[in-house]
């Protein structure tokens, strides 16, 4: 799996803190890419798969409304979640 990066780090290292205009975090879309002969390439992106900020906690919700549970952050990926259940991380 790949990751959109800057500066040699991958997003979700390399951006620890919210958007100083709307205090939103990014999501970097995954890629699949090969190295190995002779599937070398890229070869798509997964659609409901993206990679989080390592400055978001696991459980932390998206959008943070408190009540609407889009997407929800798991170590640093982020997944769809079903808007109504509130996670329980232990």
């Amino acid at each position: 799996m790949t990751s959109e990066g800057f500066g040699g780090v991958n997003l979700g290292s390399g951006i620890s803190i919210a958007n100083d205009f709307d205090l939103s975090w990014p999501f970097a879309p995954v890629g699949i890419a090969s190295q190995t002969s002779p599937g070398r390439g890229r070869h798509g992106t997964i659609f409901d798969l993206w990679y989080g900020s390592s400055g978001v906690a696991t459980g932390d919700d998206y959008p943070d409304t408190g009540t609407l549970h889009q997407f929800i952050q798991l170590g640093n990926l982020i997944v769809p979640w079903n808007s109504s259940s509130v996670p329980l991380i232990a």
